[in-house]
């Protein structure tokens, strides 16, 4: 079986990952399995990652995955390595730019460097120095330690997929940003509503809906009133899906 070769760097470390199998090892080539990864919390969403990826799969390369908080690329990097398109939504770019050019995939993945939001808006984005757990709220984004402030812009999804002219090609869409995984969604509404075959997995954190004022039925309100219906995920998130119309 060939291997793909996919190399990250974060705060902490530097790893390696062997596609398609996921194998994780250290520099030096020390052994990393998926029990350790799981059980020492070095990247316990591993496996949702690769879900994701193995869904993405199942659509022809036409297909353009849309990464809604794309972190260091731990999900983009590998399916755009697998050959499809990917549009990365992420503020605070500099790691995950740092990581394409790692992996010589610049060609395949579009940096926008932006936080996704219903409304376009200058913003603040609250960056934990020790943590991943960046938000656009500070108590979200607690962490114990020291946190930077980074200012940047709000972006409407909608209007981005119009103007690159891709809203029909977005098949797969991950949103994880920390609580306000909605106000996204409602700057997604139009290419939700189109009648194509579409998967969204987004971070379902009751903890951080609290906080943010938001009811979770509102959320499967949303999908349902869009013809999605919620199917199996892992604990901590929750996939919608929108089947082709017959």
């Amino acid at each position: 079986m060939k291997y793909k070769k996919v190399g990250f760097k974060t705060n902490n470390f530097i790893f390696y990952m062997n596609l398609p199998d996921w194998f994780l090892f250290e520099r030096g080539d020390q052994g990393i399995t998926f029990d350790k990864l799981l059980k020492d919390d070095i990247i316990p969403e591993i496996q949702a990652y690769k879900k994701m990826h193995l869904y993405m799969n199942q659509f022809s390369k036409e297909a353009i995955f849309l990464d809604v908080g794309a972190h260091i690329g731990l999900v983009s990097i590998p399916i755009a390595m697998e050959g499809y398109d990917v549009i990365a939504i992420e503020p605070i770019p500099d790691m995950l730019c740092g990581n394409i050019r790692l992996n010589i995939i610049e060609d395949f993945i579009k940096v926008i460097p932006n936080a996704a939001y219903d409304i376009e808006k200058a913003t603040t984005i609250y960056a934990p120095i020790n943590d991943d757990c960046t938000s656009l709220s500070c108590n979200l984004a607690q962490s114990g330690g020291p946190i930077r402030l980074v200012q940047t812009k709000t972006i409407i999804l909608d209007r981005l997929l119009e103007k690159e002219d891709v809203q029909d090609r977005v098949r797969f869409i991950k949103i994880d940003v920390q609580g306000f995984e909605y106000n996204v969604l409602k700057g997604l509404k139009e290419t939700l509503a189109l009648p194509h075959e579409r998967h969204v997995l987004i971070e379902w954190d009751l903890g951080f809906m609290q906080k943010t004022g938001i009811d979770p039925d509102e959320i499967t309100s949303l999908f349902t009133s869009y013809g999605f219906q919620k199917e199996p995920w892992d604990a901590g998130d929750a996939l919608f899906v929108k089947r082709t119309l017959k």
